[in-house]
């Protein structure tokens, strides 16, 4: 990314562009008689001030762009999906070390079962299985194929799942190296099983941040290959708390959303019986003015 790819956006925007230098933007105000280039923009750092008082922010600039005109905040986070912000902790988790590539392959169990994982699916996602933590462990790649991480799903203890050591939540989503964008659209799913069920019927516009929450860095991963994101919670409370999470997030950038969810009473998306009409790009459901909680069917 340029910085005259950047002034050129500005410019095309009705943000006229006097200078730059050193990161930031001097841009005649359109909020007001502006003949000083009085409105201040580091789109890097995410900050923006108009010294005459019409408006400044510091947590990215899309407040800004939404204001000049509707739509104009979403334009640019496709246009420079690196700029979304993603300066954050992350969480701590339970972790341990396991050397993934001497573990056997997983059989099909009750766990599997429940999710109708076939066979043929376990030996596609190199599925392992580690006998003495009786855990599923599931292999992490990045977009090249490479393993950098693994997930272990407890059957039997807890906490269920467990991330290895040294996992960056916010740099990964899975399954990274398979997923691919339909008619500009990603479903985010919670779990890993919720994708790799997906995948196996043949929906790779389906995808899990790893636990649900979508991590700033994961937005900028999801903003490169996407228009529009489709948020498919869990049915239950903890579900709904991270679908607002994530609506608080995607509204802040201004990034279009919509909503599915599992069919029937199924928890997730792993346990339906038909993927299908929850995954395709005609499925987004009539959210109206219904709470995140009701739109589940959550007590």
């Amino acid at each position: 990314m340029l910085p005259s790819e950047l002034e050129n956006f500005f410019n095309k925007s009705g943000l006229k562009v006097a200078r730059y230098s050193r990161g930031e933007f001097s841009i005649y105000c359109p909020f007001h008689d502006d003949s000083t280039a009085s409105l201040f923009v580091n789109p890097v750092k995410g900050l923006f001030n108009c010294f005459a008082g019409c408006i400044k922010g510091s947590n990215g600039i899309a407040p800004l762009l939404k204001k000049v005109e509707t739509g104009l905040d979403v334009q640019f986070m496709m246009r420079f999906p690196d700029l979304i912000m993603v300066e954050e902790e992350e969480e701590e988790a339970p972790t341990v070390d396991i050397n993934v590539d001497r573990l056997p392959l997983a059989t099909v169990n009750d766990y599997l079962l429940r999710r109708h994982i076939t066979e043929e699916t376990i030996k596609e996602f190199d599925i392992k299985y580690h006998l003495g933590y009786d855990a599923l462990i599931v292999p992490i790649n990045d977009r090249q194929g490479n393993l950098v991480s693994y997930l272990r799903r407890n059957l039997n203890s807890n906490p269920r799942y467990m991330n290895a050591k040294g996992t960056l939540v916010s740099q990964l989503i899975f399954p990274y190296d398979r997923f691919e964008a339909t008619e500009g659209q990603l479903v985010v799913v919670e779990g890993v099983f919720d994708a790799i069920r997906a995948h196996q019927e043949g929906f790779k516009n389906v995808v899990s941040t790893l636990g649900g929450q979508i991590r700033r860095g994961q937005l900028k991963i999801l903003m490169e290959y996407a228009r529009e994101i489709v948020l498919c919670p869990d049915r239950d409370k903890e579900g709904v708390t991270i679908a607002e999470k994530n609506v608080q997030l995607l509204e802040r950038y201004g990034i279009p959303y919509g909503f599915t969810r599992p069919l029937g009473s199924s928890k997730d998306l792993a346990e339906s019986t038909k993927v299908d009409l929850a995954v395709t790009p005609s499925f987004i459901l009539d959210f109206g003015q219904k709470s995140i909680k009701n739109f589940l069917g959550v007590r």
